[in-house]
């Protein structure tokens, strides 16, 4: 079995002697919580930006095991730490704590690689801890190493809850408090029912929940940008031609369209989102600013693809060669023209 990432960065607060302190450790989750994004799906497409070969090898890094996959795509890519989705409420608070005395632990499924990377950035954390060789730092693992560095109930744990298969909880139930990062209803009830709710840090704007969500997952796909697929009705009414099989095939090959588009949309704004975050207005996009999940994009283009090539498949398979070509431009134009 591999060993756990470790790192003490030169200057902690922690001394060989560990000190009694007025409070324990602050342990600090990473993904969805010091930064809105998840930094295992931000690395993935920077390497594919970077060399779109390493589509092919992903599948055999991911047999391996995800801890060797977060360290295959680690070890190839450096992600640009100033402009991620920081959640700076969170880090200013972070600040204080550590100018007040207290040892803050950037504990982390991330590669030890990027997590390196997030401290040196931030400049705040005394101790850091990673995944590294075979043992992915997450949940039970991540929960193992900080009792037995810290002890039961000797540490706080700050998390956003959004782990796979409640992760952050079986961390909550060993810490003595849990700080919240923009957690559900039902993350408090169950982080409150494992141990004590120090305090909830909520943006307001995860695009998870009700209206916000809907607006920012509409958005994404840019809906505007249909009404330029409205030319497919160009020929019929030039022609005259009215009847309800004109009308039904213009009418597939526009949603066709559309979807295809929309597709095209959501695969640039996540293979472009270094780019976007530098742009004075595309840094608002809902992938760039983090108010979208990554993996509401890559599980839609899919979605999209398949509903787009259904639907001109009605119309006939010529319109489907013709589809598929118009998304093939706009991923090439995407990755390698643009």
């Amino acid at each position: 079995m591999g060993i756990v990432g470790i790192e003490r960065i030169e200057g902690s607060a922690e001394t060989a002697a560990e000190p009694a302190l007025p409070q324990p450790p602050l342990a600090v989750d990473l993904d969805g919580t010091l930064v809105k994004t998840d930094l295992l799906i931000e690395s993935s497409l920077a390497l594919l930006r970077k060399q779109p070969s390493c589509l092919f090898l992903m599948p055999f890094w991911a047999m391996r095991g995800k801890a060797a996959f977060k360290g295959e795509v680690a070890r190839r890519v450096s992600l640009e730490m100033p402009s991620l989705p920081w959640r700076n409420e969170l880090i200013g608070y972070l600040r204080e704590q550590r100018a007040a005395g207290r040892v803050l632990v950037l504990a982390t499924g991330s590669d030890l690689r990027i997590a390196r990377q997030v401290a040196e950035h931030l400049q705040i954390f005394d101790v850091v801890l990673g995944t590294e060789g075979s043992v992915n730092l997450c949940g039970i693992s991540k929960r193992d190493l900080l009792v037995s560095r810290f002890g039961e109930r000797g540490f706080d744990y700050v998390a956003d809850g959004g782990g796979i298969g409640q992760s952050d909880l079986v961390v909550w139930a060993a810490a003595r408090r849990a700080i919240l990062v923009n957690a559900g209803q039902n993350v408090q009830a169950g982080a409150g029912h494992v141990t004590v709710i120090d305090r909830v840090f909520n943006d307001g704007n995860d695009g998870n929940d009700g209206q916000s969500g809907f607006a920012a997952r509409l958005k994404a796909l840019r809906p505007t940008q249909w009404l330029k697929n409205l030319l497919v009705f160009a020929p019929i009414l030039a022609a005259h031609r009215f009847d309800a099989n004109s009308l039904e095939k213009s009418g597939l090959a526009f949603a066709a369209l559309s979807c295809c588009a929309s597709g095209g949309y959501l695969f640039n704004d996540i293979m472009d989102l270094e780019a976007d975050r530098h742009h004075p207005l595309k840094r608002s996009r809902p992938f760039a600013s983090g108010d979208l999940p990554l993996t509401y994009a890559i599980g839609m283009i899919p979605v999209l693809l398949l509903l787009s090539c259904a639907l001109a498949l009605l119309v006939s398979p010529l319109f489907t060669v013709v589809v598929l070509l118009y998304f093939a431009m706009s991923a090439a134009y995407t990755l390698r023209i643009k």
